[in-house]
């Protein structure tokens, strides 16, 4: 929510707005991240977070879900020399964004480092 004096605004996750205040008047002009990330046929988001547009295989959208649930099953009980979320012997950060910490075989890695290569390719009008 974004309060411009006593007017509140209720924003979509995804969208980002522009709010614009000169001679006590407003303007909210509002772009899509979403609109500019538009899937080719056969493509869908991958979400590994809400945010994460990049276009992959339903396949792999379905394999990000699962890892995401079973996530905190991949991590060393009491963190380790990476800190908290350290992941058990055999498995590497996805790495899918900045930040993701969720813990795959390094053979995932690999194929998502693959797919944000690709993101581009994958999307409409590109």
């Amino acid at each position: 929510m974004i309060r411009v004096g006593s007017i509140a605004f209720g924003l979509t996750v995804g969208t980002v707005f522009a709010v614009s205040l000169a001679a006590g008047l407003f303007v909210i002009t509002s772009t899509s991240l979403a609109e500019d990330a538009t899937c080719k046929t056969g493509y869908v988001w991958r979400e590994a977070r809400p945010s994460d547009l990049v276009c992959v295989t339903p396949e792999s959208r379905t394999r990000v879900a699962q890892e995401n649930r079973t996530a905190s099953s991949r991590i060393q009980p009491g963190g380790g020399a990476s800190g908290p979320f350290t992941c058990l012997s055999g498995f590497v950060w996805r790495e899918a964004f900045e930040g993701d910490v969720v813990c795959v075989t390094p053979e995932v890695r690999t194929l998502v480092r693959e797919e944000n290569r690709v993101a581009t390719s994958r999307r409409v009008g590109h």
